[in-house]
């Protein structure tokens, strides 16, 4: 057996994404992906939570524009149940959400929706950025093809 070096992870805590203002950005996670408000964690970062999951909006010092460039394959992926999917993919856009379209292989998207039938994360995927350009996912993995 090989020796181990460094530590064993045992869980998340928290992580944290930037987000160049609170207010909107709390609106956001709370309103259009259903998390619960944590409340402020000093007065640069506050804490909504899922499922267990703490995540950290942390209040930027320089304001990043939303639409600048950005590296597509960052993301963060958030697994829904089929309705909420079917729900999301159907008003996203009339919520005012910035959705992308899906970079995947064009047999494989269908409108704004990635359907994936083989690989690691088979199932539904839409894109999507938060109001900082935040690139985010929701994932139905109960559709696959």
């Amino acid at each position: 057996m090989a020796r181990q070096n460094g530590v064993t992870v045992q869980g998340l805590i928290h992580w944290a994404i930037p987000v160049n203002d609170l207010a909107d950005s709390i609106r956001f996670y709370t309103q259009v992906l259903g998390m619960e408000d944590g409340g402020p964690v000093g007065d640069r970062m506050h804490c909504v939570r899922f499922a267990g999951t703490d995540v950290l909006l942390c209040r930027l010092d320089s304001p990043q524009d939303p639409r600048g460039p950005r590296n597509g394959s960052v993301h963060i992926a958030f697994r829904v149940a089929p309705e909420d999917f079917d729900n999301a993919a159907a008003h996203m856009r009339e919520w005012g959400v910035d959705v992308q379209r899906p970079t995947g292989p064009p047999a494989t998207i269908r409108g704004d929706v990635e359907h994936r039938a083989a690989g690691t994360f088979v199932g539904r995927s839409l894109y999507f950025n938060d109001p900082s350009g935040n690139r985010l996912e929701i994932h139905d993995p109960a559709a696959a093809p």
